[in-house]
C-alpha cells in the first residue's frame, strides 16, 4: 500500500513539473511573439520614415520654385505624401518637415533663399 501511495505522489509531482514546464514554454513563446511584433513595428516605422524622407528629397530636387504651377503641384504632392506617410504610421511630429515645407511653398514668391522659416 505504501508503494502505491508513493507512486501516486511521484506521478503527481511529475505531472506538476510537466505543467510548470509547459507554462514556462508558453510564456517564452508569448514573449518571443511580442518581441517579433515589436521588431516588425519598428521596421515598418523605419520604412515609413525612409519613404517620407525620400519623397521629400525627390520633390525638393524637382520643384521649380519660379513657377506658380509647379509650386501648386508640389503642394498637392506634399499633401499626398503626408497622407501616405500617416497611413504608413508616421506620427504627426514626424511630419513637421512636411508642414514647414507646405507653409514655405504657400508663401508669396518674394524669397530668394531656402533658409528655414522663409527668412532671407
Amino acid at each position: 500500500m505504501k508503494e502505491i501511495l508513493r507512486r501516486i505522489e511521484e506521478t503527481k509531482q511529475q505531472e506538476e513539473l510537466r505543467k510548470s514546464k509547459v507554462l514556462r514554454l508558453r510564456r517564452q513563446e508569448e514573449e518571443a511573439e511580442v518581441l517579433k511584433c515589436q521588431e516588425q513595428e519598428s521596421a515598418a516605422k523605419r520604412h515609413a520614415e525612409e519613404f517620407l524622407r525620400s519623397s521629400l528629397d525627390g520633390l525638393l530636387r524637382t520643384v521649380d520654385i519660379g513657377s506658380n504651377v509647379a509650386l501648386y503641384e508640389a503642394q498637392e504632392q506634399l499633401s499626398e505624401i503626408a497622407i501616405r506617410a500617416r497611413q504608413m504610421g508616421v506620427l504627426e511630429c514626424g511630419l513637421a518637415d512636411v508642414t514647414a515645407l507646405e507653409h514655405r511653398l504657400s508663401q508669396p514668391q518674394r524669397r530668394t533663399s531656402c533658409s528655414p522659416g522663409g527668412r532671407e
